[in-house]
């Protein structure tokens, strides 16, 4: 039978645990107000908007994926800024991981002629740099990408190679160094004689362009476009 001084301890209690559970929600409020705080200084620290859109060597040569935040499926994004970065982070290493496979691939063969087993690059080989040229008031480089004429059976007019935009990488010391570039101009007679227009990349790793027209090149080309 309940007495009113078991009423008064019951009472008691009830005082006392709802004091706790107001306690618990405001210690949880400041933890998910601190989270978004920090959420929000990480993207402020590494603003998506400074990364190149166009990896660099050391990603191309890594062995784990670049730092992507998590899609949220569920729940909301804390801001705009948020989303975007997140976007542009998943989006770019959608470009990058094929690449940064096909070139390990490529750097782990033994036989390096064997790259139609490339499944995300293509492979050119003895590329040299011929010539500067302007196009459109755009400064770009003329690329021999055949000078053994090993590809007269492509049928340029349909083919999905060198596409404009595409993205290409070139080496001397199985892409250690790596210089990056896009084709800027894709020509079908100049295609048929093994040559396209590039644009190097900001950022690229040439030291002069003596250098660059004196010695030949691998080049990798993405079947991922960039663009």
């Amino acid at each position: 039978q309940l007495s009113w001084s078991n009423f008064d301890e019951v009472k008691t209690k009830f005082v006392h645990i709802k004091a706790q559970y107001e306690v618990c929600i405001e210690d949880e409020k400041r933890k998910k107000k601190e989270d978004v705080n920090i959420c929000a200084l990480e993207i402020q620290q590494d603003d998506f908007r400074k990364i190149s859109i166009y990896p660099n060597a050391e990603e191309i040569l890594a062995e784990e994926p670049g730092f992507v935040r998590p899609n949220i499926i569920d729940g909301a994004y804390e801001s705009v800024n948020h989303y975007l970065d997140t976007q542009f982070r998943l989006l770019r290493e959608d470009f990058v991981s094929p690449l940064r496979e096909g070139i390990s691939g490529y750097i782990n063969m033994t036989n390096k002629r064997m790259t139609k087993k490339l499944k995300t690059v293509t492979i050119y080989h003895k590329v040299v740099f011929l010539t500067r040229k302007v196009i459109k008031d755009q400064f770009g480089l003329v690329v021999c990408f055949d000078p053994n004429k090993r590809l007269k059976k492509v049928n340029w007019e349909h083919s999905k190679r060198l596409l404009f935009g595409s993205l290409v990488l070139f080496s001397r010391n199985d892409f250690a160094n790596v210089i990056f570039g896009t084709v800027m101009y894709r020509d079908l007679e100049d295609l048929k004689e093994g040559k396209i227009v590039v644009k190097l990349c900001e950022g690229s790793d040439v030291c002069d362009y003596i250098d660059l027209f004196s010695n030949e090149f691998v080049m990798a080309e993405s079947q991922v476009y960039f663009e």
